[in-house]
């Protein structure tokens, strides 16, 4: 650790080690909803990616 890094923050780590399922369960939903609308291909696949991703990018930021 540097002077220029700053302090580890337990508590921020903590809590986002406990919505780690989240985006998971936002992949899942994106990917269950595309395919119970019946679009087939690699969308239902994209959609569940970009769910996911999405919001782990939102957690992330927080």
């Amino acid at each position: 650790m540097t002077r220029d890094e700053p302090p580890f923050n337990t508590a921020r780590a903590l809590r986002l080690i406990r919505l780690i399922p989240a985006p998971i369960l936002a992949a899942i939903a994106g990917f269950a909803l595309v395919k119970a609308v019946g679009i087939g291909g690699l969308w239902p696949e994209l959609s569940g990616a970009i769910a996911g991703g999405y919001v782990l990018g939102l957690i992330a930021r927080r």
